[in-house]
């Protein structure tokens, strides 16, 4: 049973795990980080496909809620002091769309661009 939000990352990628890194030292407190390459370690999270976890972040919130991509992403930088007020102002609706348009296009530059990129 899930007791704390887990967000599940690529693993291998330096750019997802420098964005971890950085949630960390910025205080994000209370949800797990969990490379998507060790995710079937986790008996407690829900069943999540490579292609879902390949294309974006994903979190899997204590009710097992499986939020991706943008929606992921506003609920990890709302759990950061610094990144609050973005992340309500991401939520917003019609800006919400803005988020996600905004998401995909950095990931997929990600897997074509920065993937060989070292955490920083």
């Amino acid at each position: 049973m899930l007791t704390r939000p887990v967000l599940v990352y690529d693993g291998q990628c330096g750019y997802c795990r420098g964005w971890v890194s950085r949630l960390e030292r910025w205080g994000l407190a209370g949800i797990d980080f969990v490379p998507s390459q060790r995710r079937t370690e986790r008996a407690d999270l829900p069943s999540l496909t490579d292609a879902q976890v390949d294309q974006e972040m994903v979190v899997v919130l204590p009710d097992r809620r499986v939020l991706g991509g943008g929606a992921a992403l506003s609920e990890v930088w709302g759990r950061v002091p610094r990144l609050r007020l973005i992340a309500r102002l991401l939520a917003l609706p019609g800006i919400s769309v803005l988020r996600d348009f905004g998401y995909r296009w950095v990931a997929g530059r990600r897997k074509r661009d920065s993937c060989e990129l070292p955490a920083r």
